[in-house]
């Protein structure tokens, strides 16, 4: 939304969504009642939001920008897999669960200039990736391989399940990623 703009009436289906804030956010939500109630959030906070329908309006002057992910219900969900070498698991130094409920798991991801995190494998389903800052990682597989990845802060991914691995921040800077594991998206 850009400064001071107005998005119209508009709905989020059930179950709801999970938002990552890419901006700081300081919004007027009028809902189809006729409440209204004012929001602020940072840049990076990451939220559940129930099923809603509202108009909103950018309160300040600058751009407002998030990732909105409402999931999808699906017939006959299988559970969600647990994995041995989880890294919230393996490595809660850096991974940590944000936001949880039976539609998605949210972890926060930080790793320091030059670090390399622990051998790990996320769960069997699909994520969204979001990328709070530039990444300039190599990764090192199980099997030995190795790639390279180099994505932009504001950078929105699907990605499917991997295999076990290990990160490596090549850059002098700090980095942070945001992943969102869709329990139902299997």
């Amino acid at each position: 939304m850009g400064p001071h703009e107005t998005m119209p009436m508009h709905q989020h289906p059930a179950p709801g969504a999970v938002i990552v804030f890419l901006t700081d956010r300081n919004n007027r939500l009028t809902y189809f009642d006729g409440s209204v109630k004012t929001f602020q959030n940072h840049a990076g906070d990451v939220i559940w939001s129930a099923p809603t329908t509202h108009k909103s309006e950018n309160l300040t002057s600058a751009q407002f920008a998030a990732i909105q992910i409402e999931p999808k219900p699906v017939a006959n969900p299988k559970p969600f897999p647990t994995e041995s070498t989880d890294a919230v698991t393996v490595d809660p130094q850096h991974y940590h669960v944000i936001v949880e409920n039976e539609w998605i798991r949210a972890i926060a991801l930080t790793v320091g200039p030059k670090e390399k995190l622990k051998m790990h494998k996320h769960p069997a389903t699909g994520a969204v990736v979001v990328y709070l800052s530039d990444q300039d990682m190599r990764q090192y597989h199980a099997d030995g391989s190795t790639h390279e990845s180099h994505f932009k802060a504001g950078t929105v991914r699907w990605v499917p399940p991997d295999a076990a691995h290990q990160d490596e921040n090549l850059s002098d800077k700090p980095f942070r990623l945001v992943r969102i594991e869709l329990k139902q998206a299997q």
